[in-house]
């Protein structure tokens, strides 16, 4: 697939310059918008729509929203015969051509799954800010007010791809208004509502929704880690024979000498692995 921006190694300084800056400056802070130096390959509006004409997109990996809402799966997907059974869900072409006419947004889920240049970029910024990290392509018809503004809790990157966004962020004395154009990027903090809206033609931005493990989320990994470790495989023999004081003893013990002598990154890799995958459950 032919490339938005100029290819070049990917990471969060791609998107927004500085890292350090943003994380002291603008990371869970205030929306900002920025001008990516460059991305990985991306795809454009007429390949996507030749994957849909080819039959390649099968559900969960795409939808048909109106005001933010799936239509029924029914509407826009067909059965066929794949290793003669019959498979349900793959997209139906000219139904999602026919409901994209009418208004609808088509948005593609998990693209760094199918999509080389975004699978790139999505572990390059999941490493950068040590975070869950997912994707989503949103193809949208011209002229379209989007659902009404909300808050998620998860920290969102948006860079526009092909045609013309603005967007509303926050409210009150904390509003603030974006447009972005063809290879720009917006950030918006967890928990801060924002909304989009197609300004002229036909529309594709990429959403990166951005989630780091909290408390519990590194308390688990570190369980988790201590029960795979010598330790605790040594006693799972011998348990049976401590009293529970003795048990309460042995935990207090190894548990602290594990944590004592743990690495912080690899503690932090094992939950953001964790959280991951939770978000994507």
């Amino acid at each position: 697939m032919t490339s938005t921006l100029d290819p070049a190694p990917v990471g969060l300084a791609t998107i927004v310059g500085d890292p350090d800056a943003f994380l002291a400056e603008t990371w869970g802070v205030r929306p900002r918008s920025y001008r990516p130096t460059a991305l990985p390959g991306t795809p454009s509006p007429a390949e996507l729509w030749e994957q849909f004409d080819c039959g390649l997109f099968v559900s969960p990996y795409f939808a048909v929203l109106r005001d933010g809402r799936p239509v029924p799966l029914g509407t826009v997907t067909e059965t066929r015969v794949v290793q003669q059974q019959p498979r349900v869900g793959y997209a139906d072409g000219a139904a999602v051509r026919a409901h994209f006419a009418t208004g609808h947004t088509v948005r593609l889920n998990q693209p760094e799954d199918w999509h080389p240049g975004i699978g790139e970029l999505v572990a390059a910024v999941r490493e950068d800010l040590r975070a869950a990290v997912r994707a989503a392509l949103f193809l949208t018809p011209a002229d379209t007010v989007g659902a009404p503004a909300r808050s998620r809790r998860d920290h969102v990157l948006v860079v526009q791809l092909h045609g013309r966004t603005g967007w509303e962020t926050g409210d009150g004395d904390e509003r603030a208004d974006f447009v972005l154009d063809p290879g720009d990027a917006l950030y918006v903090p967890a928990d801060v509502a924002y909304a989009g809206s197609v300004r002229g033609g036909d529309s594709l931005h990429l959403a990166l929704s951005v989630s780091r493990p909290g408390p519990g989320g590194f308390a688990a990994a570190a369980v988790t880690g201590f029960l795979e470790s010598a330790a605790a495989d040594a006693v799972a023999g011998t348990h049976h024979y401590l009293s529970p004081a003795e048990k309460v003893a042995w935990l207090r013990t190894e548990l602290t000498a594990y944590l004592t002598a743990l690495d912080t990154g690899e503690l932090v890799r094992r939950a953001v692995r964790a959280h991951q995958g939770a978000e994507g459950a």
